[in-house]
């Protein structure tokens, strides 16, 4: 069960880095994302990235619990 419990943190990891690595850049000044409400390619991403990581966090953590569980077990 071992393997159940890398599975959901490599979810994590894929589902939640992107969007913690964009607003990090963002916030060191090294990229500037757009602020206006039109749609643009920058601001696709950013909702793409957001919806990842709100798919992730439940099904990595989910994951991560059941593996858990059964490796004590």
């Amino acid at each position: 069960m071992h393997i159940v419990l890398i599975i959901g943190l490599l979810i994590l990891v894929v589902g939640v880095g992107p969007l913690i690595s964009l607003i990090l850049l963002e916030n060191l000044g090294l990229i500037k994302l757009p602020d206006s409400s039109k749609e643009t390619p920058q601001s696709k991403l950013i909702v793409f990235l957001g919806f990842l990581a709100m798919v992730s966090i439940p099904v990595g953590i989910l994951l991560m619990l059941i593996g858990g569980v059964f490796t004590l077990i």
